[in-house]
């Protein structure tokens, strides 16, 4: 029992350092441009980084519903704390999840539509 207890004891330490808070957090906005006599809806997604440096892997807003052609040949992207990346979405897309996989792990982000 005694040779069990210690690798459980490490394990369960262990998994709690790579609990916590995310590593980036995701602001969602939408927002209208005027472009002569009409008005183009477009929505924001910035992922901030909170850590001193980290790989944003992938964005995924509503479990891919929403188009991110734009966004593809810009990652992989390293942010550096404080920095961020701005996805933008020309076309109506009310955000209501934000997955972003990172080399730091992946996470889901809802918003209230």
């Amino acid at each position: 029992m005694k040779q069990l207890f210690l690798p459980l004891t490490l394990l369960l330490i262990l998994s709690a350092c790579t609990d916590g808070p995310p590593p980036v957090d995701v602001v969602a906005y939408s927002r209208t441009e005027r472009a002569g006599t009409f008005t183009l809806p477009f929505t924001d997604v910035n992922i901030i980084a909170k850590v001193d440096e980290i790989e944003i892997q992938e964005i995924i807003v509503n479990r891919g519903n929403c188009d991110t052609s734009g966004l593809d040949n810009r990652l992989p992207r390293t942010l550096q704390f404080g920095k961020k990346l701005l996805a933008t979405f020309s076309a109506s897309c009310e955000v209501a999840q934000v997955d972003v996989e990172t080399d730091q792990g992946d996470w889901t982000f809802t918003f209230d539509p």
